[in-house]
């Protein structure tokens, strides 16, 4: 139950880990180094620059959530026009549309993770590159499993529509296909030492694994996943709600307004709600679910 992560970030703020960049920076006495992904090779950096990237790096996931949010509606507006009288029909195009827009601000977010790797990228490292965290990326089998999960739970609830259940499936097997790529993409890149060595990486945390586990940490750790979950839904609503409310705008036909501050400032409350949880959790057992089920993007 733990990441077997290479290396360890210094203790960041909740944005700034969301935002993927902060986590590939290091300290180092008066400065700080810049590991790409995490596990490159070090570049020294000054701290006003580091300052500046994780800034910019917040302000990319803000403005990219916005953005999604904004594409959410949109596909919910050109879905309604292409089918006005299909509902199922309705619902399975503006979902596959808000997955494709989420995929294209997903990858563009990732291009300004990746801004210091650009701007430093004329100095010369320090040292040599850290070892690949081989283990970021689920395994095949875990993705799949995920997806039908996601699928057979939205069928079989007994208060989904139709419609929700094909909007929900739609979405797990978005999401499936882009984990199974990404994957694959990582791994593609590999040489054949690192092929090797990473099939021994894998063989060795998984071992880690078994031995540190504990019926304690699961039934632990499966709690606090229920809590954040139950956090997280409830959060949403409430906000989502009460912007709709203050606008006088009904839930099954949101004004554009409303409907993009509400998400905006969900997302953003989720992240803060959900702080204090992870901490209690990593104190209880030394890992969190987001610890488990989270990885630095690609």
């Amino acid at each position: 139950m733990t990441r077997n992560e290479p290396l360890s970030p210094t203790r960041i703020g909740p944005i700034d880990r969301l935002a993927g960049v902060a986590p590939q920076f290091f300290p180092d006495g008066d400065r700080y180094l810049y590991r790409h992904d995490g596990s490159g090779a070090p570049i020294p950096a000054t701290v006003a620059e580091r300052d500046q990237f994780v800034h910019d790096g917040w302000r990319s996931l803000l403005l990219h959530l916005a953005a999604l949010a904004l594409g959410i509606w949109a596909a919910t507006l050109l879905a309604a026009r292409l089918h006005p009288d299909g509902d199922v029909a309705r619902a399975a195009i503006g979902t596959l549309i808000a997955s494709c827009i989420g995929l294209l601000l997903y990858r563009s977010h990732i291009w300004a993770i990746h801004a210091p790797a650009r701007a430093l990228s004329s100095r010369t490292p320090v040292g040599p590159a850290g070892q690949i965290n081989v283990t970021r990326w689920p395994r095949y089998r875990a993705i799949f499993g995920g997806t039908l999960v996601v699928i057979v739970a939205a069928a079989m609830h007994s208060h989904t529509t139709l419609r929700d259940a094909v909007a929900f499936a739609i979405v797990g097997i978005t999401v499936g296909l882009v984990l199974t790529v990404l994957k694959w993409r990582f791994e593609r890149k590999f040489t054949p030492v690192q092929r090797r060595e990473a099939a021994e990486r894998r063989k060795t945390v998984r071992a880690q694994n078994r031995s540190q586990f504990s019926l304690r940490k699961l039934l632990v750790l499966l709690m606090f996943m229920a809590v954040e979950a139950v956090v997280m839904l409830s959060v949403f609503i409430v906000i989502m709600g009460i912007s709709l409310e203050i606008a006088g705008s009904p839930w099954n036909d949101p004004a554009p307004g409303p409907f993009l501050i509400g998400f905006f400032v969900a997302i953003v409350a989720i992240v803060f709600a959900l702080w204090p949880i992870e901490s209690l959790c990593r104190r209880w057992i030394g890992t969190t679910p987001m610890d488990e089920l989270s990885w630095l993007p690609a």
